[in-house]
């Protein structure tokens, strides 16, 4: 019998972080808000619908746009770029870079980095998309509200 191997331990563990610091993260934004707010005079609660629907977007949007950096850099868009700094480190601080464990060549590299299996990182999207999602209905009430 196979077993699913997206929803395992570390997947659940990877969710449940992802969704608390995203909470937390709409915690400051808020937070913020509130100290923007009530510093330019008004009262704290005049704008807080405003205020958590700024929080709960902004906090799911980042998670999203770190899921997707984090999916075009396993893609291996920042291949090149990690190559050329871990050689360029090595030949500065070492004495001789066939020392290292570095490949000979970038083609190398890609290859032996490229050869590796990866884990999911789409917990990381699933645990953002909750508080996007509050944020897209607190703003939809914000704009029925308005108009």
């Amino acid at each position: 019998m196979q077993k699913n191997s997206l929803f395992t331990k570390g997947f659940i563990i990877g969710l449940i972080i992802t969704f608390i610091v995203s909470i937390l993260v709409a915690g400051a934004i808020f937070g913020l808000g509130i100290m923007i707010t009530t510093s330019e005079g008004h009262e704290w609660d005049e704008n807080l619908l405003v205020n958590l629907t700024d929080a709960f977007s902004i906090s799911g949007l980042l998670g999203i746009l770190i899921y997707l950096m984090a999916w075009v850099a396993g893609k291996g868009a920042f291949d090149m770029i990690a190559y050329s700094v871990k050689l360029f480190w090595y030949n500065t601080f070492h004495k001789n870079v066939k020392e290292t464990n570095l490949p000979n060549s970038y083609a190398e590299y890609v290859e032996l980095k490229h050869g590796q299996e990866k884990s999911s990182i789409l917990y990381i999207l699933l645990g953002s998309l909750p508080a996007l999602l509050v944020g897209m209905i607190l703003f939809i009430i914000y704009m029925v509200n308005v108009g």
